[in-house]
Parts: structure tokens; C-alpha cells; sequence
């Protein structure tokens, strides 16, 4: 593990609680505004957080550049 990694975790990461502080402080008011119950609620912020957060994380993190290693004599493959 290089330093890039250690970059690309941190990025990963800061990327991911951007989209979760979003989902809560921003989304919050709108769902207040059409009524969701406590169960309506807690379903739509799993989604946000185990299902569209990751997704949005991992196409965001692909859009920055790190350093890729190449092992000598792999350029065939």
C-alpha cells in the first residue's frame, strides 16, 4: 500500500459522509414536507446510505486521479 492509497481511502471516505451529511440536513425538510412517518423515513435513508451513497461514492472516487502501479514485462497483458 502506497501513499496513493492512503489518498484514495481518504477521498472514498470524505466523499461518502458529503452524500450522507446531504441525505440528512438538506433531504430531511423535504421528507418532513411530504409527511413520511418514522418507518417511511428510516426506509428512505438505508437506500440513500447502503444503496445510492456507495454507487454515487464509487463513480465520484473514479473521477480523481491516482498513480496506477505497472509491473515490469505485464505490457501484453
Amino acid at each position: 500500500m502506497g501513499k496513493d492509497s492512503f489518498k484514495y481511502i481518504a477521498v472514498c471516505i470524505g466523499i461518502y459522509l458529503t452524500l450522507a451529511l446531504i441525505v440528512f440536513y438538506p433531504l430531511a425538510p423535504l421528507l418532513d414536507f411530504f409527511n413520511f412517518g418514522f418507518k417511511g423515513r428510516l426506509v428512505l435513508h438505508l437506500i440513500f446510505l447502503l444503496i445510492i451513497n456507495p454507487i454515487l461514492t464509487w463513480f465520484i472516487a473514479d473521477r480523481f486521479r491516482f498513480k496506477e502501479n505497472t509491473d515490469e514485462g505485464d505490457e501484453l497483458l
